[in-house]
């Protein structure tokens, strides 16, 4: 195992371990911090030009740039944020004069949300 070593800069952990991942592919076998560094860890016989691709991954780093998970995680709030304020209002009764069933499918839509954001 190599290990590269790294004033800690600005980062999003979770989005450089999915760029790590993605440009090393099976030489990269993870990331670690420490309060003053970052390690980036790679296997031992992996890619001869790997360390260099490591370091301009690091360099090119957008610590403000979101890992897919997170924009997954930010997309699920926002749509649960939108269906809560639909659903958690008073009911409207133009809502069951001719929409009725576009009312219930809001509130199912709502529901569903919910119970997405309890698993996770």
């Amino acid at each position: 195992m190599r290990q590269l070593r790294f004033e800690r800069p600005p980062l999003n952990l979770s989005a450089l371990d999915e760029q790590l991942q993605a440009e090393l592919g099976a030489a990269y076998a993870g990331c670690s911090l420490t309060p003053a560094l970052l390690i980036v860890h790679l296997h031992a016989g992996g890619e001869d030009d790997a360390e260099k691709r490591a370091r301009r991954v690091l360099r090119e780093h957008d610590p403000d740039r979101l890992s897919a998970a997170q924009t997954r995680q930010q997309q699920q709030a926002q749509a649960l944020a939108a269906a809560r304020a639909e659903a958690g209002r008073a009911p409207d009764p133009a809502d069951y004069a001719d929409e009725r069933l576009a009312a219930l499918v809001r509130r199912v839509n709502w529901l569903a949300a919910e119970v997405e954001a309890l698993r996770g």
